[in-house]
C-alpha cells in the first residue's frame, strides 16, 4: 500500500551575467506529503515507513561559459532537511564542450 499525494511551491532566482561573468543561481522548495505511511507484506509480516511530512530545500549554483557559449562549467550544491534531524547534502560539478 503505498497511495501517496504530494504538493509543494518553490521559488527560483538567477542573476543576469555581466559580460563575460558567470550566472549564480538559487532555489527554495517546500513540499507536503499528504499520506504520511507505506507498507508492505514480507513473508505474512507487516512492515511500514513513515516518511516526515513537510520537507524543505535549498540550492545554490554557478554556471559559467566562455568562447561563445561552446564551453561551460556548471556547479550546485544543495541541501534538504525533513525535520527530525533527517537532513541530506548533495551536489554537482559538471564540465560540457561542443565539438
Amino acid at each position: 500500500n503505498a497511495g501517496s499525494f504530494t504538493g509543494g511551491v518553490g521559488v527560483d532566482v538567477e542573476t543576469a551575467p555581466a559580460a563575460g561573468g558567470p550566472v549564480l543561481f538559487g532555489s527554495l522548495d517546500v513540499a507536503h506529503r499528504f499520506s504520511k505511511t507505506t507498507e508492505t507484506r514480507v513473508a505474512g509480516t507487516v512492515l511500514e515507513a513513515t516518511a516526515a511530512p513537510t520537507s524543505a530545500r535549498l540550492g545554490l549554483g554557478f554556471a559559467q561559459g566562455w568562447e561563445g557559449g561552446r564551453h561551460a562549467l556548471q556547479g550546485s550544491v544543495s541541501y534538504t532537511t525533513a525535520g527530525g534531524g533527517n537532513s541530506e547534502f548533495g551536489g554537482a560539478l559538471s564540465f560540457t564542450t561542443r565539438f
